[in-house]
């Protein structure tokens, strides 16, 4: 089960986060020999709501969903189910959704973040915040050309606390927060390849049977 977003990425698609856990999704059921439904294409994206292209659902709506489709997957008698979220956002309602499910399904839940794993930040030579290396790498691996090589790293990436509301002239005007100079399709395959290979470890040290 997985969960992305569709929001502004900049020169990249607005479905970057999305096409990106579906396809990881893909990759390790074949590896694992286990059961994939699509992905939730829609996240929480509040914070992105003044770019175009940017369509966010509620925490209460994330959350509600999780819980129908882990009703659902318990009554189709699975009791082992592994989530992947690729955006941030989506993390604390996640979190709420898994604690529930486990506490009045039974149910037992491995919860992703999929760039959250050291062995695929090492890989990014640049700060990662949004739009940047890691996942528009990625998305040219998977063949979507990003022809825009952007750097931005607005006042916003620095601030260790948050106002509401922000001013414009502190957040990136392309979308872009970091460096997409070093972005390469041959990058973003050592991501891809390292994002699966870090789950499978996980998840067989987890549920070795």
């Amino acid at each position: 089960m997985s969960i992305g977003a569709i929001e502004q990425h900049g020169p990249a698609p607005k479905e970057t986060d999305f096409i990106i856990v579906d396809e990881i999704a893909e990759k390790l059921s074949g590896r694992l020999k286990i059961e994939k439904i699509p992905a939730i294409p829609f996240g929480y994206s509040e914070i992105f709501m003044d770019y175009p292209g940017t369509f966010s659902i509620e925490p209460e709506t994330i959350i509600n969903l999780l819980r129908d489709l882990l009703r659902s997957a318990s009554k189709q008698g699975y009791d082992k189910i592994i989530l992947l979220s690729s955006h941030d956002q989506n993390l604390s309602m996640l979190k709420t959704a898994c604690y529930r499910a486990s506490r009045d399904l039974g149910l037992q839940i491995l919860l992703f973040n999929i760039w959250d794993f050291p062995e695929v930040k090492a890989l990014v030579k640049t700060e990662i915040w949004h739009a940047c290396e890691d996942e528009v790498s990625v998305m040219e691996y998977l063949g979507y050309a990003c022809p825009a090589k952007i750097k931005e790293t607005p006042e916003e990436m620095y601030m260790n606390y948050m106002k509401f509301p922000l001013e414009k002239s502190r957040r990136s005007k392309s979308g872009v927060y970091g460096d997409l100079t070093n972005v390469s399709a041959t990058q973003g395959k050592i991501i891809f390849d390292t994002i699966i290979t870090s789950l499978e470890i996980a998840i067989k040290k987890e549920w070795s049977n």
